[in-house]
């Protein structure tokens, strides 16, 4: 798909040297990366000629970000992946829910399909959640006493997506001696605490004791590394 994702690419951003993206040189599609990221950040200026059509950006930019994630493998590619992730995040801030909501399943079921690549997908999952901007409540019209019903963006979220992330906070790890427990994953802790600051305050207070479950749980480890993981998990949160 190289020299057509180039041209599409290419057009849609209109921002010189972009078609490097696909470039055999890994330095080059980072800084592709980077030059693509700023294009987003003006997306909302006031010169109609920066927009990217949503369908450009699930069907073209979208899989050029999330490729390297799964795909890189050496040490060496480190800091390009780095950038498609933040440019995972930068693509998710300007989705529609239905495009957003695929990206973020597509990434959560992977986890159990790349074990060797967790590190990464943990960071485009977090960066997904941080790019988290749609509507979660909605006024009644009828209502005259300022009362609001959820939007079908919360019914998903909270039947389908966030059980799904609550299952990946913690996971079963062997220690030095042969002993197994469980640690958790502070990354995904605090994105997850971030999301749930978007909802109402209700329904944050309902989901925090489950959260610090999982930390204090953390803490009762026999490993000392994992206790350490959790007390600064803690204090972040």
């Amino acid at each position: 798909m190289g020299k057509w994702a180039d041209f599409v690419v290419s057009g849609i951003t209109k921002g010189p040297g972009l078609a490097n993206i696909t470039h055999v040189q890994i330095h080059r599609r980072a800084r592709a990366f980077q030059r693509l990221r700023k294009s987003l950040s003006q997306i909302d200026s006031d010169d109609s000629k920066s927009k990217i059509s949503s369908q450009s950006l699930s069907t073209v930019l979208l899989p050029l970000a999330l490729h390297p994630i799964y795909e890189c493998k050496m040490r060496s590619e480190e800091g390009f992946v780095l950038d498609a992730i933040a440019t995972l995040g930068a693509i998710a801030r300007h989705l529609p829910w239905n495009k957003y909501n695929s990206m973020l399943w597509l990434v959560l079921n992977q986890f159990d399909r790349d074990v060797e690549q967790e590190r990464y997908s943990v960071g485009a999952l977090c960066a997904i959640i941080d790019g988290f901007n749609f509507e979660l409540t909605k006024k009644n019209e009828t209502g005259k006493d300022g009362s609001w019903t959820k939007t079908s963006v919360w019914t998903s979220l909270e039947n389908r997506i966030i059980p799904k992330i609550e299952g990946l906070l913690s996971k079963e790890k062997t220690d030095k001696n042969g002993e197994r427990g469980k640690t958790i994953r502070p990354a995904i802790i605090l994105a997850l605490v971030k999301l749930f600051q978007k909802f109402p305050e209700e329904f944050f207070d309902m989901k925090l004791p489950s959260i610090l479950a999982v930390i204090c749980n953390a803490l009762r480890n026999k490993d000392s590394n994992a206790r350490d993981v959790a007390r600064n998990t803690l204090a972040k949160m």
